[in-house]
């Protein structure tokens, strides 16, 4: 557990647990994950909330292992970023639980309905439309 701690990147410690399924990295400053944060094959659950991301850290699209990915309040992005979820979320076959809420985030990508496991994802504050959240019919929304 390395939340709380002031990180404006994360620990090379952390990234040579190759076994390493949990990680709670919120509530820090981290505004980008290194691409030797792949390295983590074995990660299954991911809390980066309470960070400054521009977007969602492209590098987690290679850990397709994570069941669980919390990024709430996570993005510094605003209505006139016109922020989009990337098509590439496809790539985490066994997602199941993402948290997205807080983040202005505009549209969602049709790519969520191939994640048969997802069956959880909130996007509560998140300035999706009806339509957007219409399209994705397997998942309970909050």
């Amino acid at each position: 557990n390395a939340s709380q701690s002031s990180l404006i990147e994360v620990p090379t410690q952390i990234l040579s647990l190759s076994g390493l399924q949990v990680l709670d990295l919120s509530d820090n400053q981290l505004e980008f994950l290194p691409s030797t944060f792949q390295k983590l094959k074995q990660l299954r659950v991911v809390d980066l909330s309470q960070n400054s991301f521009e977007q969602f850290p492209p590098v987690l699209f290679e850990l397709s292992s994570l069941q669980q990915v919390f990024l709430a309040n996570s993005m510094m992005c605003y209505a006139e970023h016109d922020l989009r979820l990337s098509a590439n979320i496809a790539q985490l076959t066994n997602l199941e639980h993402l948290d997205l809420s807080g983040n202005w985030i505009d549209s969602l990508p049709l790519a969520l309905n191939t994640l048969s496991k997802l069956n959880h994802l909130n996007l509560y504050g998140c300035g999706i439309g009806y339509e957007s959240r219409r399209q994705l019919d397997h998942i309970e929304i909050g």
